[in-house]
């Protein structure tokens, strides 16, 4: 099984073969908007943790902002992953968040390549559910960063099918549940292999 490394590097690589042809037909003008997702690898580390595995299952993207000309776009991300634990009793899923603020960059108005970055606030909750009652537990929340690339594959002249490849970091700190302190230092971070629908 292909691991969320090697995933991305598919991605990338898939981007760089791309015809010219592709990427002249690009147009990027006014409001844009674009939602996906794809398989993500998360790690997490605190004092007192124990082992640094990291764990692996899906991720989700909202982002949507506007045109500052055809090379930059600005925006607001929303980037989630999550999952879930049925091993005892009390059904849980560990979510992690970034909300950020983003730059996009593509290197030439005709390039369907690009990169991006941005910072915000990291967050970490807990849905869970324990003989037919459910709840939600808000853990803690810090800086986060994203950073990433892509390739825009023009499906018409506004809306793209785009893959990317997504790496974002969060440093919480101190996580707690219902006032009682659970860890120190808590931070986290996802690397992402993405595929979405983008309209320009």
């Amino acid at each position: 099984m292909k691991t969320t490394p090697q995933i991305a590097l598919l991605v990338v690589t898939l981007g760089s073969l791309s015809s010219p042809t592709a990427a002249a037909a690009q147009e990027r003008s006014g409001f844009w908007f674009s939602v996906g997702g794809g398989p993500g690898s998360a790690g997490v580390s605190c004092d007192d943790c124990g082992g640094n595995d990291r764990l692996n299952d899906g991720t989700g993207f909202l982002k949507g902002g506007w045109t500052l000309n055809p090379q930059t776009l600005v925006g607001l991300e929303f980037d989630l992953w999550s999952q879930q634990d049925r091993s005892s009793p009390l059904s849980a899923t560990l979510n992690l968040y970034n909300v950020s603020g983003t730059v996009t960059y593509y290197p030439r108005a005709s390039s369907a390549f690009f990169v991006k970055g941005g910072a915000g606030v990291s967050i970490v909750d807990l849905d869970g559910k324990m003989e037919g009652t459910t709840f939600t537990a808000y853990l803690g929340n810090g800086l986060g960063i994203v950073a990433g690339a892509g390739y825009d594959f023009r499906m018409s002249r506004r809306l793209s099918l785009t893959t990317g490849v997504d790496y974002w970091y969060g440093r919480i700190g101190e996580v707690t549940l219902f006032g009682d302190a659970l860890a120190k230092n808590w931070k986290q971070n996802i690397i992402a292999a993405t595929v979405g629908i983008t309209f320009q």
